[in-house]
């Protein structure tokens, strides 16, 4: 993406929020998109965040199917 990807407008990121899940997940998302630069690899990128791999590729569907990424 050339600009910074609108989550709230997707419904992605939490308009008000008490519970500690939504913005957990809201804030690995954020970490997850701050390392794809189209250049490393899934592993990669959750070696470099304090993401697991599994976690990590159950983010990369959602933000997939919001069409803010792409991959193969």
């Amino acid at each position: 993406m050339k600009c910074e990807p609108q989550l709230s407008k997707r419904n992605l990121y939490p308009h008000i929020s008490k519970r500690e899940n939504v913005m957990i997940n809201t804030k690995k998302m954020l970490e997850l998109l701050s390392h794809c630069d189209g250049k490393k690899n899934l592993i990669e990128i959750s070696n470099k965040s304090s993401i697991y791999i599994c976690e990590a590729y159950a983010l990369l569907e959602i933000l997939k199917k919001n069409k803010i990424v792409k991959y193969i």
